[in-house]
């Protein structure tokens, strides 16, 4: 006889293998394995567990492919780039498609059409590549910044995505790599009282039809922030996001 364990399996001395219990196909043993998918499992939140306090957090939200599906936070400075601010800020998620479009808005802050674009935008371009965006005036592509990542997102698969500013610094991580990053140019517009939008956005309203998780924006001091935009690679989370100081939204 042996006791089962009650709670989720921890990588032990001489453990060759942890997986099927993150909220992506990783290997957690320190043999960090890369998994090949075959066919198209999804990640569950079903778990053999009792459900406990350290498990209370998990979760996120399902937005269907609708122009009416997302989840908006009234406009406010908390969420919004200050134009020439030298702090750091931050928004990253979890995102998983169950089918990738094409030019889809995961997040959105004060988008609006002819007036001022996204003071900042995370989303898919035309060639479904993760983007950031921030600034600008008039019509899409009038954008201050405007740069896009390698990653050419797929649908069954989860990505770790973070928007990082410190200082004068954009870059965009995916899944822990920074894919792409700028220097200069530290102005992000913001002329419209628009909501932040998650799961969609305000200029062309589609949603993008999957789930987001652990959504958090941080704005504020560059020391203790949890990522710097100048970094080439970030520790992607393992466990629920936790608001950490100066985290101004923490959702999803």
């Amino acid at each position: 006889n042996f006791t089962p364990s009650t709670t989720p399996l921890t990588a032990i001395a001489n453990t060759s293998l942890l997986t099927c219990q993150s909220n992506r196909f990783i290997d957690t043993s320190s043999n960090a394995f890369a998994l090949t998918l075959a066919g198209t499992p999804k990640v569950s939140t079903a778990i053999p567990f009792a459900a406990g306090s350290s498990y209370s957090t998990y979760g996120s939200m399902y937005v269907p492919t609708a122009v009416t599906n997302y989840l908006a936070l009234p406009h406010t400075a908390a969420t919004t780039i200050t134009s020439g601010s030298t702090d750091s800020f931050i928004a990253e998620c979890w995102v998983y498609f169950n089918s990738a479009t094409a030019s889809t808005a995961i997040m959105d802050q004060s988008g609006a059409n002819a007036v001022t674009f996204q003071n900042w935008s995370l989303n898919l371009d035309s060639a479904k590549k993760f983007q950031i965006i921030w600034g600008g005036t008039g019509s899409p592509g009038n954008q201050i910044g405007y740069i896009s990542g390698t990653t050419v997102a797929t649908s069954g698969t989860w990505y770790h995505l973070a928007y990082v500013k410190t200082g004068v610094v954009w870059s965009l991580f995916v899944n822990g790599v920074r894919e792409t990053t700028f220097s200069g140019l530290n102005t992000a517009s913001d002329g419209t009282t628009n909501p932040l939008r998650i799961g969609s956005d305000t200029f062309s309203a589609q949603s993008i039809n999957g789930y987001i998780a652990d959504v958090r924006v941080y704005k504020g001091a560059t020391a203790g922030a949890p990522y710097d935009a100048s970094s080439l690679t970030i520790t992607i989370p393992s466990a629920p996001l936790t608001a950490v100081t100066n985290t101004q939204l923490l959702t999803c």
